[in-house]
């Protein structure tokens, strides 16, 4: 049997010459493991966490105060919610997009669970 991981797995997306690096993560563990999940982003060279779950999702899955313990951890929080099966409308999406090109100074992130940026070497 396979242990559990102690915290978050993150898988880097290849984007050669690029600044920064992108990563993409299954959601973080909800409830008690949630505060130390998010610190071991932080520790891992993080910046920026970007969610895609609705906010009743979240709820569901112990997650309501990623925010806030994102921020505890160092970390910039930006909410992009996308319903299972949909595809985000431009106009929801935009502005949050817009708001990491520019706080940023890259690329857009995301993913239906998490995404992560650091904008350390690729």
């Amino acid at each position: 049997m396979t242990p559990e991981p102690s915290g978050p797995v993150l898988h880097t997306v290849d984007r050669p010459h690029r600044p920064g690096r992108l990563r993409t993560m299954a959601r973080p563990r909800g409830g008690a493991h949630l505060a130390g999940d998010m610190a071991a982003l932080r520790d891992a060279g993080v910046d920026v966490v970007v969610c895609a779950l609705p906010e009743a999702e979240r709820a569901d899955l112990g997650l309501t105060d990623e925010p806030r313990l994102a921020e505890a951890a160092g970390l910039r929080f930006v909410a992009l919610p996308v319903p299972d099966f949909t595809v985000p409308s431009v106009p929801a999406v935009l502005p949050p997009l817009r708001e990491l090109t520019e706080g940023c100074g890259r690329e857009p992130m995301s993913s239906r669970t998490a995404a992560a940026a650091s904008a350390g070497p690729p």
